[in-house]
C-alpha cells in the first residue's frame, strides 16, 4: 500500500506548531492513554484560537490494511448522510502503521 497523509487545512498550522508533521510524528507523538491488542490511544494538545485543544487519536501497528485510513473514510461517509460525527483531523499510513485523528 502506498503511504498517505493527510491534515484537515483548519488543524495544519496547530499540530505543525505542535511537532506533528509526518506519518512518524504521529505514530511516536502524544500521550499514550490506552494500549489494546495492536491499537493506541493517545492524546495530543494544541492550541487553537489561543486555546488548548485536546485531540483524540488511535494508533495501529503495521498490518496488511491500513485501518486508521478506513476509519477516515468511514465517518466521512457517515457525515455525507447528515449524520453527526467528530470532525476528522488527521489520518495517515506508512510501513510503520496507520493514524486517525
Amino acid at each position: 500500500m502506498t503511504p498517505y497523509f493527510w491534515i484537515h487545512p483548519e488543524f495544519m498550522g496547530p499540530l505543525e506548531a505542535a511537532g506533528f508533521t509526518s506519518n512518524a510524528d504521529f505514530m511516536l507523538g502524544g500521550q499514550n492513554v490506552r494500549t489494546l491488542g495492536g491499537k493506541v490511544n493517545a492524546i495530543i494538545h494544541v492550541q487553537m484560537n489561543g486555546k488548548k485543544t485536546t485531540l483524540y487519536m488511535k494508533r495501529h501497528g503495521p498490518s496488511s490494511t491500513a485501518p486508521g485510513i478506513e476509519e477516515k473514510i468511514n465517518t466521512e461517509r457517515v457525515g455525507d448522510l447528515g449524520i453527526h460525527v467528530p470532525t476528522v483531523v488527521a489520518a495517515g499510513y506508512s510501513r510503520e502503521g496507520s493514524f486517525f485523528v
